[in-house]
């Protein structure tokens, strides 16, 4: 639901009020097959949705960068989760237990660093099964802990009862920022930024309404039937309402990047070895502000 202003923007027409033809294409289309980075360099896509760390990942490694030109959250919500039923009390406990990975960059760095601050080396063992099977993986216990969010399927868990146990990065020393980025290739962006811009508008409105009236935009979303992920409304007004507080900055902004809690990311990351060139990925970084 963290997508919810581009559906509902698209939904209304808002996109073309603006003179802006958009098509919506789904990572699920091909299964994950190709990355939305590799889409965005190959010229598939103009426009991607991003976590940080693919970002500082394809910049540390590529020639043509990736320019973050919004996030669509202000603060973390994405966290390891563990069912309380397998009695994981910390991230220690997850030694030598099943973790189901998505893949992402420095993802198991990310792991062992918190079992690490948590008196634990031994790693977890790390399964890797297709990403779009592993939270009912987990739920059926096939695996003992994932990283998700809470205001997604922590809600998803809360309705069927499932009770979760959640571990925060930032209690562990891990400044993760946590949010996704709109994201364009810098070289897409040159030729393009009246459209950039007037995307970014549409959208900061239609994420005000997300905050502002969020029953009726979950309504309007289960009746366009745009995904199956989005047909129910008890569970996309949930997912809604708990990311009210994400969505808007302390001016009442939407998409504002914060580039102190992205360079403290990339900070812990260079301290980590993490990162080739720890100068050049900050400088990008440093460019959508």
């Amino acid at each position: 639901m963290t997508h919810s202003g581009i559906i509902y923007a698209d939904i209304l027409g808002m996109f073309s009020e603006s003179e802006i033809s958009i098509s919506l294409v789904s990572p699920e289309e091909d299964n994950y097959l190709l990355g939305n980075e590799t889409k965005l360099a190959t010229g598939n896509v103009d426009l991607a949705i991003l976590p940080i760390e693919s970002v500082i990942d394809w910049n540390d490694n590529k020639r043509d960068k990736l320019i973050p030109i919004a996030t669509l959250m202000q603060a973390n919500n994405a966290a390891i989760f563990t069912l309380k039923s397998n009695r994981i009390k910390s991230p220690a406990d997850l030694a030598g237990m099943r973790y189901g990975s998505l893949d992402l960059p420095y993802e198991v760095n990310m792991l062992r660093s918190m079992m690490a601050a948590d008196g634990c080396e031994s790693p977890p063992f790390v399964c890797c099964p297709e990403r779009l099977s592993l939270w009912d993986q987990f739920l059926e216990g096939k695996l003992d802990a994932i990283w998700a969010f809470s205001a997604i399927e922590g809600i998803e868990a809360q309705l069927k009862g499932i009770e979760i146990q959640t571990f925060w990065f930032e209690d562990y020393g891990i400044p993760y920022p946590g949010t996704s980025f709109l994201v364009a290739t810098k070289s897409w962006l040159l030729n393009n930024q009246n459209v950039a811009d007037s995307f970014l508008e549409v959208l900061s409105k239609a994420y005000k309404l997300c905050v502002a009236e969020p029953e009726k935009v979950a309504k309007t979303i289960v009746e366009s039937n745009k995904h199956s992920y989005t047909n129910n409304y008890e569970f996309n007004l949930n997912c809604l309402k708990a990311l009210i507080p994400y969505f808007l900055n302390q001016e009442g902004e939407w998409g504002k990047i914060c580039e102190a809690r992205f360079n403290a990311y990339l900070k812990w990351l260079n301290k980590q070895g993490l990162i080739n060139n720890p100068i050049e990925a900050e400088q990008i970084i440093s460019l959508c502000v």
